[in-house]
Order: structure tokens, then sequence, then C-alpha cells
């Protein structure tokens, strides 16, 4: 992975030369084609994704096997699941619908790089919290927007 792409990446704004050069030996950049898988449902979860370039649709299946749209993210968004259990599986479908270019960070290597380097990891994790309060929140918002409806009709 090239340096100078990573410097880009406003989630890795807090790291320096030194430490994207650390980084740039983990991820990987992996360009995903419109229709394709970047992961599937109840499959185990080896890596999680930074979305670069393009939109992901997140998708689920009901229990009657009806598809269900969670989201469509953009650029910024992190995917995949955040367990790093080894046993852990993807909660959902995450599809291109457009061409894509996605950073691909593999869990066992991952889990390696924190342990050799904590405060690089710190950072990066430090930018997925930041992410998830940010998902949290909007969630919280719709959440109450539903119970407004479901009380005022």
């Amino acid at each position: 992975m090239d340096i100078q792409e990573l410097q880009k990446i406003a989630q890795f704004n807090e790291l320096d030369a030194d430490e994207l050069a650390a980084l740039a030996k983990v991820v990987q950049k992996v360009q995903y084609d419109k229709g394709k898988y970047l992961y599937k449902e109840k499959k185990p979860a080896h890596n999680f994704y930074l979305l670069c370039q393009g939109q992901i649709r997140r998708e689920k299946f009901s229990p009657k096997k009806q598809e269900q749209k969670i989201n469509v993210v953009k650029p910024g968004a992190y995917l995949g699941n955040f367990s790093m259990s080894a046993d852990a599986r993807y909660k959902e479908d995450s599809i291109a619908l457009t061409d894509c270019i996605v950073l691909v960070f593999p869990w066992a290597e991952f889990s390696d790089f924190s342990a050799k380097e904590p405060r690089i990891a710190a950072k990066i994790i430090k930018s997925i919290i930041i992410y998830l309060c940010h998902l949290s929140r909007k969630m919280d918002e719709k959440y109450v927007d539903v119970v407004y409806y479901m009380i005022d009709g």
C-alpha cells in the first residue's frame, strides 16, 4: 500500500509518516467491481474494511428469506464484523453498488500489528470508535423519530 494514498484518508490523519509506513504493511488496497460481494452473512469474518471510493449496500435476509436493505454506505465507512474473536461471523451481506476501492484489514495480521504497534493500533481503533459513535447517534435519532411517529401518528 502506498503511504501517500494513506495520507489522503481522513481516518488516518493522526498518523505520522512512520506510522503510516507501518500500517501500509498490514492493510491491502482492493478494488471491488460493481455487483461483487465484499462478504456474505454468516461467513467467517476474517477481515474488516474501510471504504475509500464508491458505494456499498449492506443487506440482510429476514427469516422468511426476504431481502432487507440495511443501508448504503459511502467513503469513510468501516464495514465488517468488529469482533476480534476467532469464531466471528459477518452479520450481513455487503455488495458493491458501484466500482469501489476498499482497504482490507485482515484480522489476524491486524491483531499481530496491534501487539507490535499498540500506539498506532490505538489511533486506528479510536477512528473506528468515532465512526461507531456517529452511527449510534444517527440510530438514536431514527429511533426517536419512529417513537414520535407512533405517538403522534
